[in-house]
């Protein structure tokens, strides 16, 4: 299971990467060290790299990005409590950004590899009753 979160993590990553001579400095600076904390193990400290590009970029796809991979982190954490709460806030704070549907589609199936079917469903059930 983790292997799964992590190199869902990790995809991820090099997804943003293929884009970021569009993404501020300030935010490719953020997301290295938070993917090198990951990656050595230190989660508390990727956590707080994505929460200050929450906190410095709200509302956009840096953040929604972000809230996602702290969705992520918990849920590598073996944390369900946590990353159910980092989810309501992601559905919360970014609604109308333009990847809004596919980041929480691509959350719901992170809950699936987490085994954590219930969480899943609710997230594409609402899904599918707002969208």
């Amino acid at each position: 299971m983790r292997w799964a979160v992590s190199t869902s993590l990790f995809v991820s990553m090099i997804s943003i990467c293929c884009i970021a001579s569009e993404v501020p400095q300030q935010v490719q600076q953020w997301r290295k060290q938070a993917d090198e904390s990951r990656r050595s193990g230190n989660l508390d400290n990727a956590i707080r790299e994505h929460d200050r590009i929450i906190r410095t970029y709200p509302k956009s796809a840096y953040s929604l990005d972000s809230r996602r991979q702290v969705v992520l982190l918990h849920l590598q954490r073996s944390e369900p409590v946590q990353a159910r709460a980092s989810l309501r806030q992601l559905l919360a704070e970014e609604a109308g950004q333009a990847d809004f549907v596919k980041c929480v589609h691509e959350v719901g199936w992170d809950f699936v590899k987490a085994a954590d079917y219930e969480t899943a469903l609710d997230i594409y059930e609402t899904l599918q009753k707002q969208f």
